[in-house]
């Protein structure tokens, strides 16, 4: 058994993660809300007695449909959203009902989103205004962002899931109403994209596939058994620092499966049980778990020693990450794509 990976280097990005709002020539920019991203999250500052960096957490909070940041030092909520402050009508907030997915893109200025319910989304979080959404039903889990700009989303074992759905995103009409393609994928909850090998990562139940995209469409190349005995891989996420490694979980365990070698490793971490999210960053951080307390939720976030990171009574957390930029799937400078139809 391979131990945990030990000291983390810093990926260097030559853009702040709370860096101002650029201007795009085909959507709304901060500016013209009146806000840069700065007003609503106060830049990450380093302590004055050490070169450490504050560490932020973005998590789905299902008690009150929510989704919020918060400072890991302090415990101080920073941000939270839920899908009534942005504009949407009554029917459309159910869809994010039961939040279950959030990810930091463009440069952790915007926050991708599913729920349970039906929903997935693209949330700017200086002014919460949702520049992309759709109701791809099937108890969506996960989604990722694509080159392009485009979004795919993985359903989970529903009667209208088991699929991924792939959607053109238009800022200019953020409704997308229909998915552009939908391929079946059994208990689906993730996808990631890997930039340098130019593909998808997702899970089917007990085997990882990967799937080439192109000209808005994807097509299956490879698939992987799951070490003997795992099945239902739940959570599928980069590991921090590193250009060939993903971190999956499954009902019994935590592994990183090697893009290069195409090797899966069992982990050596405390819990490794049912973990809805894993997720970790540079050596100063720890790695943070979900691992649920009552039915799938639970009021608190842990470490790999099931050290107590965040707590709060009475929240339902289904997931969180470190809020980091993610340069296993994303370019290091990333700024909003308007995709071109």
């Amino acid at each position: 058994m391979r131990p945990l990976l030990k000291n983390l280097k810093l990926v260097a990005s030559s853009t702040c993660v709370y860096a101002f709002c650029v201007l795009f020539p085909t959507v709304a920019s901060c500016s013209e809300s009146g806000k840069s991203i700065d007003d609503v999250l106060p830049p990450m500052e380093a302590d004055s007695s050490s070169t450490a960096i504050e560490q932020r957490i973005v998590m789905v909070e299902q008690s009150q449909h929510q989704v919020i940041i918060v400072d890991r030092e302090s415990g101080e909520t920073l941000w939270t959203w839920n899908a009534a402050q942005s504009g949407l009508s009554r029917e459309e907030q159910k869809w994010f009902e039961l939040p279950d997915e959030v990810k930091p893109i463009y440069n952790g200025k915007y926050l991708l989103v599913t729920g349970t319910r039906g929903g997935v989304g693209i949330v700017r979080i200086s002014d919460k205004k949702m520049m992309f959404y759709a109701e791809p039903k099937g108890s969506p889990h996960s989604a990722e962002l694509l080159p392009d700009g485009n979004v795919v989303v993985a359903c989970s074992d529903d009667p209208e899931g088991n699929k991924l759905a792939l959607y053109r995103v238009d800022t200019l009409s953020p409704l997308a109403k229909e998915p552009l393609h939908e391929y079946e994928l059994y208990f689906g909850h993730n996808a990631v994209w890997d930039k340098n090998r130019e593909v998808l990562w997702a899970t089917a139940g007990d085997e990882l596939r990967s799937y080439t995209y192109e000209d808005e469409n994807l097509t299956l190349q490879e698939v992987y058994a799951l070490p003997s005995g795992e099945k239902d891989a739940h959570d599928l996420f980069p590991v921090y620092g590193e250009e060939n490694l993903l971190w999956l979980t499954t009902t019994t365990g935590v592994f990183q499966f090697d893009t290069d070698s195409k090797q899966f490793t069992k982990q050596d971490v405390n819990p490794s049980t049912n973990i809805k999210s894993i997720s970790n960053g540079p050596e100063d951080y720890p790695i943070i778990m979900l691992q649920p307390t009552e039915s799938w939720w639970s009021h608190r976030m842990v470490d790999s020693f099931n050290h107590v990171i965040y707590s709060h009574t009475g929240y339902q957390i289904y997931k969180g990450r470190w809020m980091l930029d993610n340069v296993f799937s994303y370019p290091e400078t990333h700024d909003f794509i308007q995709p071109k139809h």
